[in-house]
């Protein structure tokens, strides 16, 4: 795995929990079974970028965040977005 998307699994898996979603439903959505997505947020395994774009969808974030966890300044923040940061902070407060 190529070492700028090392941590696109933890950042699929937090992002997943954020959301409420159960590694089932991912699984699902995006086409792989439970035990591959299990592998990929454990970094032993990555996504191809159709199904890393799903996520990407999914969660409503810029694939790049997934893959480097930096959005570039000039893409548009979508509603979702704005729901992580949120979470993401309050997480944080505590």
């Amino acid at each position: 795995m190529r070492e700028d998307c090392k941590d696109m699994g933890k950042r699929i898996k937090y992002l997943r929990g954020l959301l409420d979603f159960t590694g089932k439903d991912l699984a699902e959505a995006t086409g792989v079974s439970a035990s591959f997505l299990s592998e990929v947020e454990n970094q032993n395994k990555s996504l191809a970028a159709v199904r890393l774009n799903r996520v990407a969808k999914l969660f409503g974030v810029p694939m790049e965040y997934l893959l480097v966890g930096e959005i570039q300044v000039g893409h548009i923040r979508t509603d979702m977005m704005r729901v992580i940061e949120a979470r993401i902070k309050e997480a944080e407060s505590r």
